[in-house]
């Protein structure tokens, strides 16, 4: 995934989408070549609107843009909709349902205790 924006702990995001298994492969533009890559996703500063340059690039690629608050609400409130994160007007896609789908037993064991 790539992280594009500025965001408050940014280096703390980072942490916890690596201890979620994910990967982020660029914070600045250019995303072309992170984009041939296949992105899960793209987390966005919700600053950054659908006109901005790199926005339209990564969702006319079909990556979603998600607010960074995704997966901190992800592990925090195991019920939540991941779908009310995102931005502009894209869908899931089926690569971070997926990685959020194989995170599900994880999160239920962390919210048991």
């Amino acid at each position: 995934m790539v992280l594009y924006g500025e965001f408050d702990a940014k280096s703390a995001l980072r942490r916890v989408i690596a201890a979620g298994g994910g990967h982020v492969v660029a914070t600045t533009p250019p995303f072309t070549s992170s984009i041939e890559l296949g992105l899960a996703c793209a987390v966005v500063d919700p600053t950054k609107g659908k006109t901005n340059r790199w926005v339209r690039e990564l969702t006319a690629a079909g990556v979603p843009c998600v607010h960074p608050d995704l997966f901190v609400d992800w592990l925090a409130r195991p019920s939540v909709d991941p779908s009310q994160h995102l931005l502009h007007g894209v869908s899931l896609g089926p690569r971070l349902t997926a990685a959020l789908a194989r995170s599900r037993p994880v999160r239920a064991a962390v919210a048991a205790r």
